[in-house]
Protein backbone atom coordinates (compact mmCIF):
# COMPACT_ATOMS: atom_id res chain seq x y z
CA UNK A 1 0.00 0.00 0.00
CA UNK A 2 1.29 3.21 -0.82
CA UNK A 3 1.31 5.52 2.06
CA UNK A 4 1.95 9.58 2.05
CA UNK A 5 5.50 9.38 2.27
CA UNK A 6 5.70 7.37 -1.30
CA UNK A 7 3.06 9.99 -2.96
CA UNK A 8 4.95 13.33 -1.76
CA UNK A 9 7.74 12.87 -4.04
CA UNK A 10 5.97 11.94 -6.90
CA UNK A 11 3.41 14.71 -6.63
CA UNK A 12 6.00 17.50 -6.17
CA UNK A 13 8.00 16.71 -8.88
CA UNK A 14 4.70 17.27 -11.21
CA UNK A 15 3.75 20.63 -9.84
CA UNK A 16 3.47 23.14 -12.02
CA UNK A 17 4.17 21.00 -14.93
CA UNK A 18 0.74 20.14 -15.86
CA UNK A 19 -2.46 19.41 -13.68
CA UNK A 20 -2.28 16.60 -11.51
CA UNK A 21 -4.74 13.32 -10.97
CA UNK A 22 -3.97 10.75 -8.19
CA UNK A 23 -5.07 7.62 -8.38
CA UNK A 24 -4.90 5.58 -5.15
CA UNK A 25 -6.22 2.36 -6.99
CA UNK A 26 -8.22 1.67 -3.67
CA UNK A 27 -5.53 0.94 -1.38
CA UNK A 28 -6.79 3.09 1.47
CA UNK A 29 -8.96 2.97 4.05
CA UNK A 30 -11.32 5.87 4.58
CA UNK A 31 -9.26 7.36 7.66
CA UNK A 32 -6.05 6.94 5.77
CA UNK A 33 -7.55 8.56 2.60
CA UNK A 34 -8.56 11.50 5.01
CA UNK A 35 -5.00 12.21 5.90
CA UNK A 36 -3.81 11.77 2.53
CA UNK A 37 -6.62 13.48 0.82
CA UNK A 38 -6.03 16.82 2.95
CA UNK A 39 -2.07 16.78 1.81
CA UNK A 40 -3.13 16.60 -1.61
CA UNK A 41 -5.30 19.37 -1.11
CA UNK A 42 -1.98 21.62 0.28
CA UNK A 43 -0.99 20.62 -2.95
CA UNK A 44 -3.41 21.60 -5.41
CA UNK A 45 -4.25 18.37 -6.89
CA UNK A 46 -7.26 18.09 -9.22
CA UNK A 47 -8.71 15.04 -7.89
CA UNK A 48 -7.97 11.71 -5.86
CA UNK A 49 -9.07 8.73 -7.50
CA UNK A 50 -10.54 5.66 -6.00
CA UNK A 51 -8.86 6.21 -2.88
CA UNK A 52 -10.86 3.16 -1.01
CA UNK A 53 -12.06 -0.15 -2.51
CA UNK A 54 -15.27 0.24 -4.56
CA UNK A 55 -17.51 -1.53 -1.65
CA UNK A 56 -16.92 0.59 0.35
CA UNK A 57 -20.04 3.23 -0.08
CA UNK A 58 -20.41 4.34 3.12
CA UNK A 59 -16.41 5.32 3.32
CA UNK A 60 -16.94 7.21 0.18
CA UNK A 61 -19.33 9.06 1.61
CA UNK A 62 -17.70 9.99 5.20
CA UNK A 63 -14.42 11.15 2.75
CA UNK A 64 -16.47 13.13 0.55
CA UNK A 65 -17.83 14.97 3.50
CA UNK A 66 -14.87 15.42 5.40
CA UNK A 67 -12.29 16.63 2.24
CA UNK A 68 -12.17 19.62 -0.56
CA UNK A 69 -10.61 17.69 -2.93
CA UNK A 70 -12.72 15.69 -5.27
CA UNK A 71 -13.06 12.47 -4.82
CA UNK A 72 -13.42 10.68 -8.67
CA UNK A 73 -14.36 7.20 -8.57
CA UNK A 74 -16.98 4.75 -10.23
CA UNK A 75 -15.06 2.71 -13.50
CA UNK A 76 -16.26 -0.39 -11.64
CA UNK A 77 -19.74 0.43 -11.41
CA UNK A 78 -21.24 -1.73 -13.96
CA UNK A 79 -25.27 -0.61 -13.63
CA UNK A 80 -26.89 3.12 -13.73
CA UNK A 81 -28.31 1.43 -10.66
CA UNK A 82 -25.65 1.50 -8.99
CA UNK A 83 -24.41 5.09 -9.56
CA UNK A 84 -27.46 6.25 -7.94
CA UNK A 85 -27.24 3.85 -4.55
CA UNK A 86 -23.36 6.07 -4.88
CA UNK A 87 -24.87 9.69 -5.52
CA UNK A 88 -27.79 9.23 -3.32
CA UNK A 89 -25.02 8.30 -0.53
CA UNK A 90 -23.23 11.73 -1.03
CA UNK A 91 -20.38 10.24 -3.27
CA UNK A 92 -18.59 10.84 -5.63
CA UNK A 93 -17.74 14.66 -6.32
CA UNK A 94 -16.81 12.99 -10.13
CA UNK A 95 -18.00 10.10 -12.10
CA UNK A 96 -15.51 7.56 -13.76
CA UNK A 97 -17.85 5.96 -16.07
CA UNK A 98 -16.38 3.17 -18.25
CA UNK A 99 -18.55 2.88 -21.28
CA UNK A 100 -17.27 -0.60 -22.40
CA UNK A 101 -17.91 -1.78 -18.32
CA UNK A 102 -20.94 -0.17 -18.06
CA UNK A 103 -22.98 -1.98 -20.83
CA UNK A 104 -22.26 0.32 -23.45
CA UNK A 105 -23.33 3.75 -24.81
CA UNK A 106 -26.81 3.60 -23.65
CA UNK A 107 -26.12 2.50 -20.49
CA UNK A 108 -23.25 4.80 -19.92
CA UNK A 109 -25.41 7.37 -21.24
CA UNK A 110 -27.99 7.19 -18.27
CA UNK A 111 -25.23 6.94 -15.66
CA UNK A 112 -23.93 10.51 -17.14
CA UNK A 113 -27.97 11.79 -17.16
CA UNK A 114 -27.33 10.62 -13.05
CA UNK A 115 -24.52 12.58 -13.06
CA UNK A 116 -26.35 15.86 -14.47
CA UNK A 117 -29.00 15.32 -11.97
CA UNK A 118 -26.73 15.46 -8.90
CA UNK A 119 -24.98 18.14 -10.36
CA UNK A 120 -21.74 16.17 -10.61
CA UNK A 121 -19.42 16.16 -13.55
CA UNK A 122 -17.93 12.64 -15.52
CA UNK A 123 -14.52 12.03 -16.79
CA UNK A 124 -14.69 8.74 -19.72
CA UNK A 125 -12.79 5.91 -17.73
CA UNK A 126 -10.89 3.73 -20.76
CA UNK A 127 -10.17 0.80 -19.26
CA UNK A 128 -8.46 -1.02 -22.46
CA UNK A 129 -7.26 1.88 -24.35
CA UNK A 130 -8.68 0.01 -27.85
CA UNK A 131 -9.54 2.93 -30.22
CA UNK A 132 -13.14 0.83 -30.18
CA UNK A 133 -13.42 2.11 -26.50
CA UNK A 134 -11.88 5.37 -26.93
CA UNK A 135 -14.53 6.28 -30.03
CA UNK A 136 -17.58 4.89 -27.94
CA UNK A 137 -16.87 7.43 -25.43
CA UNK A 138 -15.62 9.85 -27.09
CA UNK A 139 -19.38 10.05 -28.71
CA UNK A 140 -20.69 9.90 -25.68
CA UNK A 141 -19.37 12.70 -24.24
CA UNK A 142 -20.08 14.79 -27.14
CA UNK A 143 -23.69 14.26 -26.13
CA UNK A 144 -23.15 15.14 -22.43
CA UNK A 145 -22.79 18.60 -20.88
CA UNK A 146 -21.55 17.55 -17.88
CA UNK A 147 -18.48 15.86 -19.46
CA UNK A 148 -14.87 16.86 -18.08
CA UNK A 149 -12.16 14.53 -19.76
CA UNK A 150 -11.57 11.55 -21.45
CA UNK A 151 -8.59 9.33 -20.29
CA UNK A 152 -6.62 8.31 -23.24
CA UNK A 153 -3.58 6.24 -22.79
CA UNK A 154 -0.23 7.59 -23.54
CA UNK A 155 1.14 4.38 -25.42
CA UNK A 156 -0.04 2.82 -28.79
CA UNK A 157 -2.84 0.14 -28.11
CA UNK A 158 -1.47 -2.40 -30.99
CA UNK A 159 -4.82 -4.64 -30.68
CA UNK A 160 -6.51 -1.15 -30.98
CA UNK A 161 -4.36 1.24 -32.72
CA UNK A 162 -3.11 -1.39 -35.02
CA UNK A 163 -6.43 -2.44 -36.28
CA UNK A 164 -7.63 0.89 -37.69
CA UNK A 165 -7.28 2.75 -41.00
CA UNK A 166 -7.10 5.94 -39.34
CA UNK A 167 -5.77 6.28 -35.57
CA UNK A 168 -7.19 7.83 -32.95
CA UNK A 169 -4.76 10.47 -31.75
CA UNK A 170 -5.40 13.94 -29.50
CA UNK A 171 -3.89 17.02 -30.74
CA UNK A 172 -2.85 19.93 -28.01
CA UNK A 173 -4.96 17.94 -25.56
CA UNK A 174 -8.01 17.66 -27.34
CA UNK A 175 -9.58 14.55 -29.40
CA UNK A 176 -12.07 15.06 -32.34
CA UNK A 177 -14.82 12.77 -32.25
CA UNK A 178 -14.63 10.55 -35.51
CA UNK A 179 -17.12 11.42 -37.72
CA UNK A 180 -18.79 8.62 -40.33
CA UNK A 181 -21.10 5.74 -39.89
CA UNK A 182 -21.07 4.15 -36.68
CA UNK A 183 -18.42 5.14 -34.39
CA UNK A 184 -16.92 7.03 -37.03
CA UNK A 185 -13.99 4.30 -37.07
CA UNK A 186 -13.22 2.00 -40.08
CA UNK A 187 -11.19 -1.26 -39.46
CA UNK A 188 -8.22 -2.38 -41.69
CA UNK A 189 -9.10 -5.72 -43.07
CA UNK A 190 -5.59 -6.87 -43.62
CA UNK A 191 -4.24 -5.85 -39.78
CA UNK A 192 -7.06 -7.92 -38.79
CA UNK A 193 -5.95 -11.00 -40.65
CA UNK A 194 -2.21 -10.39 -39.33
CA UNK A 195 -4.01 -11.28 -35.61
CA UNK A 196 -6.02 -14.36 -37.19
CA UNK A 197 -5.65 -17.90 -35.52
CA UNK A 198 -6.52 -20.59 -37.72
CA UNK A 199 -8.55 -23.46 -36.09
Amino acid sequence: MKMWKDWNPLVEAARGRADILVDAHGAYTADNAIVVARKLEAMDVAWLEDPLPPEDIEGYARLCAAVDIPIASGETECTSFQVLERLKAGTPDILLPDVCRAGGITEGRRIADLAHLYNRRWAAHVSMGSSLHIAAAAHLAAASGNFLMLEFPGTPNPIGDGLLTHRLRPESGLLTVPMGPGLGITFDDEAFERHAIQV
